[in-house]
């Protein structure tokens, strides 16, 4: 049951994370205008605000 318990507690912690860090980029990404930034085609005039 430890297991299933560790799931239960880190599939959720690393889903905040991984939007956390995803949310970090994009405001790096927009607050450097994406000219020192890896920046995808397109990527940086779409607002992904959920």
């Amino acid at each position: 049951m430890r297991v299933a318990a560790f799931l239960m507690l880190s599939i959720p912690l690393a889903a905040m994370i991984v939007g956390f860090f995803a949310a970090l980029r994009a405001m790096l990404r927009s607050g450097a205008g994406g000219s020192s930034r890896k920046v995808r085609p397109g990527g940086e005039s779409t607002p992904r605000r959920s």
